[in-house]
Parts: C-alpha cells; structure tokens; sequence
C-alpha cells in the first residue's frame, strides 16, 4: 500500500509539471511571435537607414528576430518533450532555451549599451556628415536622405539648409534636394529659401534611434528573464520525470 501510494504521489507530481511546462511553453511561443513581429519590424524599419551607419544599428533587431524565431521553435519543443514525457527531448529543450535566454539577454544589454544620448548623437552626426558630403554622388545616400528628410519633415544635419552649404568639386552648392521643400511645387530650392524644413534631422533621427533602442532593451531583458522561470519548470519536470517509478525504464 505504501509503495502503491508513492507511485501515485510520483504519477501526480508528474502530470502537475508536465502540465505546467506545457502551459509556460504556450507562454513562451507567444512572446517568441512577439519577439519575431517586433524583431522583424524595427529590422525593416532600420534596414531604411542602414547605409548611414553601416548597419551598425542592426544586430539589436536580428537578435530579437533570431531569438523569436528560436523560441517558437524551443516551445514548440518544450510541449512535445511535456506530453511524451521525454527525458532525452527535456534535456534538449532545456539547452536550447538556456541559449534563448543568454540571446534575449544578448539583444537587451546591446540596446542598453547603445542607448547613451549624448553618444549616440555624436556617431549620428559623423555617419550623416559623411553622407551628406556623397549625397549627389552615391545613390544609396540620395535615396536614404530624401526618404529621412521628407519622413521627419527635416534639412540637413541642423539649421535647415545651412548643411546643404558645401563644395562639390570646385563648385559650392546653393540649392537643396526637393525633399527638403515644404510643398511639391517647390524643385530645389536655394538654401535661404523659406519653403524648406526649418529644423535640421539630427534630433529626429537620434530620437528614432533612441525610440527603437527603448523598445529592444527591455523586450530583450525581460524576456530574458522569463527565460530563467522556464528553465527552473524545465529541471524540476525533469527531477519528477527520472523519480516516477512508471517513466523510469520506459521514456527515454
């Protein structure tokens, strides 16, 4: 009767855990299509601009997008090792979401890093200074500058079409791209003109910057963090799993 009884404790300490890591991976999968919907979102939404820095704010959203993409995967896993009550399948689901969990983190200490104002700015103003300068000769940075300029309703890098004062070649330019007009009717207006945006694109550029920045931080840590619940379901499931006289010689 006694050994009938520990069974029975085993059997339904088993189906609590296993029932219990279906339900957190179910969780899981649906912060993993979150991860990979924002993810992929803030990774179009920088690839715009990519050509400014080079793609330097890019590895923040592949990140987010790997590690949702993984942890679709890992939960998916996780419900499967769950119902056949697979040691070999836990032992393996329990790494991959370790690895999840270290690339969560990854993504969030990156954006929190990066996300110092005053030093974001300066790397701003040095990549579209550089782009500025090649703005009619390289179409990649005539492309990203018209479409930065009309989007944020902005000239040059600051004090409207004061950037757009250079030497091209031996000639100074005088005249600003169409985008920066305030109406279509205006076609490359002169640099005093009073059609053009008034306001430079270095704020609003560092503030969408920092805007994506504020999104991937803290998705990254606290998903990063959930993580850690899930790996302590996941070696308590497979502490009751080898216990349960009934799995002992049959799951493998």
């Amino acid at each position: 009767m006694a050994r009938q009884g520990i069974c029975e404790s085993d059997n339904t300490s088993l189906f609590l855990m296993k029932w219990a890591l279906v339900i957190v991976n179910l969780l899981f999968w649906a912060m993993g299509v979150a991860a990979f919907g924002v993810g992929m979102w803030l990774y179009i939404e920088n690839n715009e601009y990519a050509v400014f820095s080079d793609g330097e704010y890019l590895p923040g959203c592949v990140l987010l997008l790997a590690c949702g993409f993984g942890v679709i995967i890992v939960g998916f896993l996780g419900v499967v090792a769950a119902l056949f009550e697979s040691k070999i399948m836990s032992f393996t689901y329990m790494a991959l979401l370790i690895m999840a969990m270290v690339l969560y983190l990854s993504a969030g200490i990156w954006a929190l890093v990066h996300n110092d104002e005053d030093e974001l700015r300066g790397d701003i103003r040095q990549f579209l200074n550089v782009s500025l300068d090649e703005y009619f000769t390289n179409g990649d940075f005539t492309e990203a500058w018209d479409d930065l300029q009309s989007r944020f309703q902005c000239c040059g890098i600051s004090n409207g079409g004061d950037s757009w004062s250079f030497t091209i070649g031996t000639t100074l330019n005088t005249r600003v791209p169409t985008s920066c007009c305030t109406n279509s009717s205006c076609i490359s207006a002169s640099l005093s003109d009073s059609q053009i945006f008034s306001m430079g694109c270095i704020e609003p550029y560092v503030n969408y910057q920092q805007d994506q920045l504020d999104i991937i931080g803290p998705m990254g840590i606290a998903f990063g963090v959930s993580q850690v619940f899930g790996v302590v379901i996941c070696i308590l499931y497979i502490l009751v799993l080898f216990s349960s006289k009934d799995s002992y010689s049959t799951n493998y």
